[in-house]
């Protein structure tokens, strides 16, 4: 993949991150243990069940959902993209569905935990995360819950937000925010190597109220909804990256 990366010219070949599998996975190529033991951690703290089965939705390569099948739990993985849940089916064995997050094809009532992670419900439009709420609703078992990685109300940041450098290369990550509107963001990823750009994605997001969430998730059927400061277990989230956690009777 060093190879590939260092091949690559900024204005001649691109590579859409999140179709292209392998470049996806060195660029988000962290161990997920954090995230994983963040899940778990809420999940005991917030639900009555036993964590037996999970679905992530957005699962991409399927690196967080592989971390939870090793601790015992089973896992469905769902995205939108094939290419994706074929990587994760080759290479981490996992049980990875091509579906839409609005259209679930998965029984009611199966499962203890629905999550998605690293925004990806804000790509959704209006009616398209109310359409994911009753989907999620529907396919939680009581007692259950729905985990949202969400930024809401206003950015974390403008410009650039984050830079990492990709392992085993020479290339840097760059995530930021380039514009913001009423009810959106435009956000942006970028990978260098050197002076070349490799990709550069840009996205428009929806930007929800936490009002609107709450309302939503109420009116879907949570008996219970709370919002919380990313990997804390207790600290109120107004604004910004938010764990948004919805409980079902």
């Amino acid at each position: 993949m060093k190879d590939r990366l260092d091949n690559f010219t900024s204005f001649k070949t691109w590579i859409d991150v999140y179709k292209s599998p392998e470049f996806y996975e060195q660029v988000f190529g962290w161990e997920p243990d954090a995230e994983v033991e963040y899940i778990v951690a809420l999940f005991n703290k917030y639900s009555t069940r036993v964590l037996k089965r999970t679905v992530e939705v957005g699962s991409g390569t399927g690196r967080v959902s592989s971390g939870l099948r090793s601790r015992g739990i089973e896992v469905v993985a769902v995205d939108l993209e094939y290419s994706m849940n074929s990587y994760a089916h080759r290479y981490r064995g996992l049980d990875a569905l091509t579906a839409d997050a609005c259209r679930l094809p998965l029984r009611d009532n199966m499962f203890d935990l629905v999550f998605s992670m690293l925004s990806t419900l804000n790509h959704l439009k209006v009616n398209e995360l109310k359409a994911f709420f009753e989907q999620a609703y529907s396919i939680t078992g009581g007692g259950g819950m729905v985990v949202a990685d969400m930024v809401i109300n206003k950015v974390p940041c403008t410009g650039v937000c984050d830079e990492w450098k990709i392992e085993g290369t020479d290339c840097v990550a760059s995530w930021g925010v380039m514009e913001v509107g009423e009810g959106y963001y435009l956000d942006f990823l970028e990978v260098r190597c050197g002076e070349r750009v490799v990709t550069r994605t840009m996205s428009r997001m929806y930007l929800p109220r936490l009002a609107y969430l709450r309302n939503i998730l109420k009116h879907v059927g949570f008996s219970e909804v709370y919002s919380l400061k990313s990997f804390t277990l207790n600290k109120p989230c107004n604004s910004g990256r938010c764990f948004v956690v919805a409980i079902k009777k």
